[in-house]
């Protein structure tokens, strides 16, 4: 099942029945049947509110970082002809 003091499990089981949970300006949206949530889980998302807009909020905003972090360092790398070439010039000390 879920554990009700580990908020990802919460969302996975939400998931599970169909219920995508996010945040939009702060409030947490629920789109899916909530009908088809048994009364325990929404019992839960409803007391553990914040904690999941902040988990949600958190893995945004990880996620983003991620992503940045991940184009910046494989743009700015030279290519292994770009370095074998900077190496040449070193060695024969530039040539016009």
């Amino acid at each position: 099942m879920f554990s009700e003091n580990n908020v990802r499990s919460i969302i996975i089981a939400a998931a599970k029945r169909g219920l995508k949970l996010r945040v939009n300006n702060g409030k947490l949206l629920a789109s899916g049947d909530w009908n088809e949530v048994e009364p325990e889980l929404k019992s839960i998302i409803r007391d553990k509110k914040q904690k999941i807009i902040n988990a949600l909020n958190n893995f945004t905003t990880l996620k983003n970082v991620t992503s940045i972090s991940k184009h910046t360092l494989t743009s700015n790398l030279p290519s292994f002809a770009q370095q074998r070439l900077w190496l040449l010039d070193k060695i024969d000390g530039g040539s016009a």
